[in-house]
């Protein structure tokens, strides 16, 4: 392919570059400017998350597709994203086919989060809220709501805590904290 990364000053621009093999890839084009109309884009195609196995120890399979946006990276980034894994399975237990969406809103400096969980042609969670990344104490203001949710789903994420999750969860939570401790609560 004709691809090309091109570097003047604090522009970078890209174009047709790509990781592929078979049918997956992941590419990049756009650029990184100081020109906050410029945009960047990376798009992944079908790629299988196993293809991650040799460089990490995450026990992960699924399909993931995406396209994640950035503007202005420079100065106010601009950052979208929209993302849909299939049939995800962590540490062979099915989660099932994860869809998302993350949008940063300029104007309240946060990241709009969207997604959701289909299992077995069912939603069983959907997930809603921001994320402040100024915020130190809680960054995170989320809403999730469980269906029906298969709690084996949980499982794999406190392996050191409980063993043999089994069940169903209808609710809702919310979920503060920051990523590394998350608090989370019933509502």
């Amino acid at each position: 392919k004709n691809n090309l990364i091109n570097v003047h000053k604090t522009d970078i621009c890209f174009q047709d570059v790509a990781l592929a093999n078979q049918n997956q890839s992941i590419s990049l084009n756009g650029s990184f400017s100081e020109d906050s109309t410029k945009e960047s884009f990376i798009d992944v195609r079908d790629f299988d998350l196993q293809t991650l196995k040799p460089i990490s120890d995450l026990d992960l399979k699924g399909i993931i597709n995406g396209k994640l946006m950035l503007r202005d990276v420079y100065n106010d980034a601009v950052i979208t994203s929209d993302f849909n894994i299939d049939e995800l399975i962590y540490k062979n237990i099915l989660i099932g086919t994860v869809g998302g969406e993350v949008l940063w809103d300029n104007i309240k400096q946060k990241l709009n989060i969207n997604g959701n969980i289909v299992r077995i042609n069912n939603e069983i969670f959907r997930l809603s809220g921001t994320y402040d990344p100024k915020d130190d104490r809680n960054p995170m203001n989320l809403k999730a709501t469980l269906k029906k949710t298969n709690l084996e789903i949980f499982q794999s994420f406190v392996d050191d805590i409980f063993s043999n999750l089994g069940g169903y969860a209808t609710g809702t939570l919310t979920v503060r904290g920051t990523a590394k401790d998350p608090i989370i609560r019933g509502g």
